[in-house]
């Protein structure tokens, strides 16, 4: 597997009308550059199922599980044979958070319904030594679509307070989605330093 690999597993894993990460090809191999110590993944949101599909093949050989709150969702994703968990992400994530070694990988995409658990989950996960965190939908300050109040002025801004060690990134280049991207302090052809 390369990043040209995950690129093309994009189109391999469309669900009807969806795409994994919207078709984000880019998304894609901007991923696959910083993922070669994690050492699982974890989404919230899990809709269609196209992106955790994605997530599965790229990373076949991690642990990984998909978290959504409806259950039409869960149950359509275990029928793909992915490992998906029905019920509120945030208190799911507390009792995966130890399961999932030294550099986990989160694709927080779970914001679209009357509660949004982002605040939630990045609390629960702000007590890893090194996570990685993609906040999906987000305010990267370009003309990238993002959803209102998912910005550096809310829970991620508070999690990066709490968290010296880390830095907030976005991709060079995006058009489509706005990401930003928690981690520790690296170099890539694909991300900058939003903060």
């Amino acid at each position: 597997m390369n990043e040209e690999d995950a690129a093309r597993l994009v189109d391999e894993c469309q669900i009807g009308i969806h795409y994994p990460l919207i078709g984000d090809k880019l998304l894609a191999r901007a991923l696959f550059s910083i993922s070669s110590d994690w050492s699982g993944i974890v989404e919230t949101g899990t809709f269609m199922g196209a992106t955790s599909l994605w997530f599965s093949k790229v990373w076949s050989q991690l642990s990984f599980y998909t978290i959504d709150i409806v259950e039409g969702y869960v149950s359509s994703a275990k029928a793909k044979g992915l490992n998906a968990i029905w019920g509120d992400s945030a208190e799911v994530l507390k009792s995966l958070v130890s399961s999932f070694g030294t550099k986990p990988f989160f694709f927080l995409d779970a914001h679209w319904y009357e509660r949004w658990p982002l605040s939630d989950e990045l609390k629960v996960i702000s007590g890893l030594d090194t996570p990685t965190i993609l906040v999906h939908d987000f305010d990267d300050q370009t003309e990238a679509g993002f959803d209102p109040g998912n910005d550096i002025n809310g829970p991620v801004g508070e999690f990066l307070a709490a968290r010296s060690d880390m830095k907030l990134y976005r991709l060079k280049e995006n058009k489509k989605i706005g990401v930003g991207l928690l981690s520790n302090i690296f170099e890539s052809d694909y991300w900058e330093t939003m903060m």
